[in-house]
């Protein structure tokens, strides 16, 4: 396999999207890989983390919630942005907590991922909390609004290989999540 040798050489704000930022930037491979150039668009965005939530009857807490994006309803794990200099540990509890009124007590970082490193530089975190507890509504901000759907992990597979889940991080999540 090749190795390829870039180098950035400049690095720019193009849009500010609240959300993420887009920043457009000019790489240089080395000379001796070819010294090819070019423009590409970065997406500027905080890492995510996801909380796989636990109840002690064995369900698992999902949110189903409206996506701008897609224009539909999406079923899937709590999940938020890591605050700056936040433990993605203490995000993703707090994520559960917002949309879905469950605290999370002990959690263990599962693993991490790169979303899409073609295009973005962040990463997504997965967290598991085996003793996931009911304590009330949740904390749902700005335009946020949450239904609490409770199932075992053979249904929630089901759901994702059927289509009733389709949100990709959804997928990555069980990846981590033995049977």
């Amino acid at each position: 396999m090749p190795a390829y040798d870039w180098e950035r050489r400049e690095s720019a704000p193009h849009a500010d999207c609240r959300v993420y930022r887009i920043l457009k930037e000019r790489w240089l491979e080395k000379a001796e890989a070819g010294g090819r150039e070019g423009e590409f668009f970065i997406i500027d965005v905080g890492d995510w983390a996801v909380a796989l939530a636990k109840t002690p009857d064995d369900r698992y807490i999902l949110v189903r919630q409206f996506r701008f994006g897609s224009g539909e309803m999406s079923l899937e794990f709590p999940a938020g942005v890591v605050d700056p200099g936040e433990d993605p540990v203490a995000a993703a509890r707090r994520e559960l907590y917002e949309e879905s009124g469950y605290e999370g007590g002990e959690g263990r970082l599962l693993g991490t991922v790169e979303p899409n490193p073609a295009l973005q530089r962040n990463r997504c975190h997965f967290v598991f909390f085996p003793e996931a507890t009911y304590r009330d509504g949740g904390a749902p901000e700005g335009h946020e609004s949450f239904d609490v759907v409770k199932m075992l992990l053979p249904e929630v597979r089901t759901n994702a290989l059927h289509g009733g889940i389709r949100h990709a991080i959804v997928h990555a999540a069980l990846l981590f999540l033995t049977p």
